[in-house]
């Protein structure tokens, strides 16, 4: 079996956080619910690890669309678990489909690693930005994140805490949809 880094699908911002607010409303996912939940109900297994040992650093490991281990320190937060998590699945339902179709009937997986070189391949970078961009629109949709922050006037803790994010999370959100 050939193991493959993530392809970027070149969608923009927003085509992509349009696509995770609809697909998050298309599987009735709501701000704050379940993400171990999810990704089990997606075939998903989540796992805990050292990150500091020599093992494989990957974050996902995607061997179909309903068969993958995703991976999580054992140091960082929930908030950032749950980044974390929406990160991965980005990853999991923007670029698998494109690394499938570019490996057209080869039988491949795709592994998307924690940490990334320093000054990695443009490619590998626009990877983590549409994962990234994915995340935010998944877990912090823009009209219920716009009323409340607006509501909280700008409180990024209290936005954080009711999206069940970072506060730097929210921040960046904000910062996003022309908010902060």
């Amino acid at each position: 079996m050939t193991v493959v880094p993530p392809m970027p699908c070149r969608a923009s911002k927003a085509v992509i956080q349009e696509a995770a607010e609809k697909y998050a409303g298309k599987i009735n996912f709501l701000p704050g619910d379940d993400l171990f939940d999810l990704v089990h109900r997606m075939g998903g297994r989540i796992r805990f690890r050292e990150f500091a040992t020599p093992q494989p650093r990957e974050s996902i490991h995607v061997r179909a669309p309903d068969d993958f281990d995703l991976y999580l320190p054992f140091e960082t937060t929930p908030a950032r678990d749950r980044f974390t998590i929406g990160h991965e699945l980005g990853h999991l339902l923007l670029h698998y489909p494109v690394v499938k179709k570019a490996h057209q009937g080869a039988s491949v997986e795709m592994a998307a690693t924690r940490y990334l070189p320093d000054n990695p391949p443009p490619d590998v970078e626009r990877c983590e930005w549409e994962a990234n961009w994915f995340a935010a629109a998944f877990l912090m949709p823009s009209g219920p994140f716009a009323d409340l922050w607006r509501e909280t006037h700008g409180d990024r803790g209290a936005v954080a805490q009711r999206f069940f994010v970072s506060r730097q999370a929210a921040e960046n959100r904000a910062r996003s949809l022309g908010l902060a």
